[in-house]
């Protein structure tokens, strides 16, 4: 068939029931129409997790060679590079960076008082992408918010997106959600010749589409040689409608934005899709339906009650487990879901780690919470001023720093004279601190350390009765002060005002390099005052490293993103407290991800919509 007679190959909606084989089908016609990379179909699915699930089918039906498969991220980048429109995407560090330096460069006055917080940013942030994904121009939400009244509230934030968005096209920057608005505008305004060289674009496994996604398809329909789009739900109708109503109301919006009218699911090319076991079939027909009746589950289905969120997570992952081990599934064939997993993550890592489980988490782990970077921010929070302007230093950081794993101290003076923290120096500085009512500052512990080092090594019998016995005394004292005058001089970071290059520099310098043996992404000049943290957390247990590294190298990232902004923005000079403000927000906007091991299937663990239009054998739903 010429793909260029666009007569014969209209635009298609197809409507089937789940696991009536959409994604079979449309996979094998995307093979049947691909000739090598002279004509390259496109399968866009909702994420990475489908995209790597569609790959696979690909590839154990005969090959997935000329034939992408990708998101709607990917497409819109797609689309930019063929119409020659380069910009700098920014992660999510650098816009929250960008966000600060906007907010701090207006005259605030209903958010004055969150304005310097983390959290009002991150709030911001999750509002713009909204904003942008339904293709609001910060001039339509102005009119809008005047159109109620002016309230202060909505008047700042229409203030913010606008100043925010304007700062982006003036450097010719993109965030991740207004990649998609440049690209729908590339294709209506300047770029009709985009997708004429792509024989079919599928778009399977959605349940709802964004503004500025329906614009794209319906700019493409008429440019690729088929369109494809599939849904879940019945053409006529029919008793699944209710249950379906979210695709009824996408139907209709993509039926009237690409003109064409939902059609049934012609047969499947490929006998690979697994139909629904009549129980599950039954549920889907007579879901939120009043006057449905029951059928045996005939052990399709099974309720457990839990009383709290940990016993939920440990019903769930043996129920997977037995399914494993008694069924015959592959890790890789079964999941847990719930709506939100961040409330379960911290029961599902730990339960999962006791049954023997490997997991993989879709969303990553918050950086802000690994126990590596955590002990790191720690030591910096440590290390700010107090009201006096020297560092805080107080009782508990102190105590805990001396005893993290993450921090070799063994070394604590440039030229290696001085001896480092030992084993027991942290339990003997503690009894100091409490003994002399340490609460912070170095004044405080100078004085507590002062008073020991002044007393006799060996106490007689009637003297210094209000010095406990084990707490060091004279010579030992006066060796735990110098140590801890090392320790004070190692974490104090640089005075007054700097760039934060400097902050980063004197940082990254005290993380150190990796260990000679996994050079990488922490190449820095070694220093005698660096904690070596990233060869520290290498030498714990191999998976609890390899979680530290990972999380390491995303907080390096981070700090790079943190420079690049400054840069670009051209941000003021800032004091060490600001610098670990900044920081600490940032690391509250990323995550990090574990390596994957192509060798290892693991249990998928994700939020209920990540999952849709995945084929699973056995799934447990949390909550």
């Amino acid at each position: 068939m010429d793909v260029s007679d666009r007569s014969e190959m209209p635009t298609h909606l197809y409507l089937a029931p789940a696991a009536a084989g959409k994604t079979a089908y449309v996979l094998a016609r995307a093979r049947a129409v691909s000739r090598g990379l002279a004509a390259v179909p496109r399968v866009v699915v909702p994420t990475h997790l489908q995209a790597r699930a569609a790959r696979r089918r690909l590839a154990e039906t005969g090959g997935a060679i000329g034939v992408r498969v990708l998101t709607f991220d990917r497409l819109y980048a797609e689309v930019l590079d063929t119409v020659g429109e380069i910009y700098v995407e920014l992660s999510d560090p650098v816009q929250y960076r960008l966000i600060r330096a906007v907010v701090d460069s207006l005259p605030l006055t209903h958010y004055a008082a969150l304005a310097a917080r983390p959290g009002f940013i991150l709030v911001l942030q999750r509002l713009i992408g909204e904003l942008k994904a339904a293709r609001v121009h910060p001039d339509d939400f102005a009119r809008a918010v005047r159109a109620l009244g002016d309230e202060p509230r909505l008047a700042e934030l229409a203030q913010i997106y606008a100043a925010y968005q304007t700062r982006l096209q003036a450097q010719d920057w993109a965030d991740r959600a207004g990649l998609g608005w440049l690209a729908v505008e590339a294709l209506e305004q300047r770029a009709p010749d985009v997708g004429r060289d792509w024989p079919l674009l599928v778009v399977d496994g959605f349940d709802s589409f964004t503004p500025i996604q329906t614009a794209l398809l319906k700019a493409l329909a008429g440019q690729v040689g088929q369109l494809v789009v599939t849904l879940t739900g019945e053409p006529n109708g029919g008793p699944s409608t209710l249950a379906h109503r979210r695709f009824a109301r996408t139907r209709a919006t993509l039926e009237a934005a690409l003109g064409t009218r939902a059609e049934p699911l012609p047969p499947t090319l490929t006998p690979d899709s697994r139909p629904l076991s009549p129980t599950l079939a039954h549920l889907e027909r007579s879901l939120f339906r009043a006057d449905g009746a029951p059928v045996d589950a005939n052990g399709a289905v099974a309720l457990i009650e839990a009383p709290e969120r940990g016993g939920e997570v440990r019903a769930a992952l043996r129920w997977l487990k037995q399914r494993i081990m008694f069924d015959g599934c592959r890790p890789g064939e079964v999941a847990l879901l719930a709506r939100d997993v961040a409330s379960y993550r911290p029961f599902i890592e730990q339960t999962a780690a006791e049954f023997g489980l490997p997991i993989c988490l879709v969303d990553g782990l918050p950086l802000r919470e690994n126990p590596a970077v955590a002990a790191l921010l720690g030591l910096l929070q440590m290390a700010l001023s107090n009201s006096t302007g020297k560092l805080s230093l107080a009782r508990r950081a102190v105590v805990e720093a001396w005893r993290s794993p993450y921090f070799e101290w063994s070394t604590l003076a440039e030229d290696g004279a001085s001896p480092g923290i030992e084993p027991g120096d942290a339990d003997d500085l503690d009894a100091v601190a409490r003994w002399g009512r340490v609460i912070g500052g170095q004044a405080q512990w100078s004085e507590a350390l002062e008073r020991l080092a002044e007393l006799a090594s060996e106490p007689s019998e009637d003297e210094d009765r209000g010095v406990p016995a084990g707490l060091p005394r004279g010579e030992a004292a006066r060796a735990l002060r110098a140590k801890f005058e090392h320790f004070v001089a190692r974490v104090t970071p640089p005075d007054g005002t700097r760039a934060y290059h400097d902050f980063v520099g004197w940082l990254e310098t005290l993380i150190g390099a990796d260990d000679p043996t996994s050079p990488g992404r922490f190449a820095v000049a070694e220093d005698p005052t660096s904690l070596q943290v990233v060869a520290q957390a290498r030498r714990g247990d191999a998976a609890v490293a390899e979680c530290d590294v990972a999380a390491l190298a995303g907080l390096k990232d981070v700090l790079r993103g943190l420079v690049w902004a400054e840069e670009a923005l051209g941000i003021p000079r800032v004091d060490f407290t600001r610098f670990v403000t900044e920081l600490t927000g940032a690391l509250e906007a990323a995550s990090y991800r574990l390596p994957v091991h192509a060798d290892r299937e693991e249990i998928l663990v994700a939020d209920v919509v990540q999952a849709r239009g995945l084929s699973l054998r056995a799934v447990a739903v949390l909550g």
